[in-house]
């Protein structure tokens, strides 16, 4: 399920592909993953993806089925879709800000390898910072996202039933089926 019609978050793209824009700005990498996380909350293929994220998870029967879900770096796009489901399950805001930037702690040991690999590569201070920015997830990058729900659609619960057509009814399926009662 395409969130993005081309690799907006630059996982896939290697660091020497990157070098000549993320050189010269370290605040590069940041800018771009606040600008991605604006476009996951209005694109037209990312609403469509997390629709078909919700009709995956509705899908399941109670007690006898899992969805895995993920991305190429398992952070934003899944990070996103983690937010609405667990919005959509109304967990508390702090919980879920929490759930999302737990990834930085699973992915220290490939960033380490990745900017070895940029310094081994001649890439400077700038680039280094900026695939940093690309490769963790940030507080900002969320509340990107989440200024964007409450400036565009007043909050999340109107993006979720307006934009990701997530009825009342449905979102109480999703808790009779992901919540311990």
């Amino acid at each position: 399920m395409p969130v993005f019609p081309t690799d907006e978050t630059k996982n896939s793209t290697k660091p020497e592909n990157l070098q000549e824009k993320f050189s010269s700005d370290p605040q590069a990498g940041f800018e771009n993953m606040v600008t991605t996380y604006r476009d996951l909350v209005n694109l037209d293929s990312s609403k469509k993806a997390y629709r078909t994220f919700f009709d995956l998870l509705l899908a399941n029967e109670a007690d006898h089925d899992a969805l895995l879900f993920h991305c190429s770096a398992g952070k934003d796009r899944t990070g996103m879709g983690a937010v609405y489901l667990l919005s959509a399950l109304d967990v508390d805001p702090a919980t879920i800000r929490q759930d999302y930037l737990a990834a930085n702690r699973y992915i220290q040991e490939p960033l380490e390898e990745m900017l070895k690999h940029v310094r081994q590569s001649g890439g400077n201070d700038n680039l280094a910072q900026s695939m940093t920015d690309l490769w963790t997830v940030n507080g900002a990058y969320l509340d990107s996202a989440l200024q964007t729900i409450t400036s565009e659609y007043g909050n999340m619960a109107n993006y979720l039933k307006d934009e990701l057509k997530l009825s009342d009814s449905q979102q109480q399926d999703l808790r009779r089926l992901y919540l311990e009662a």
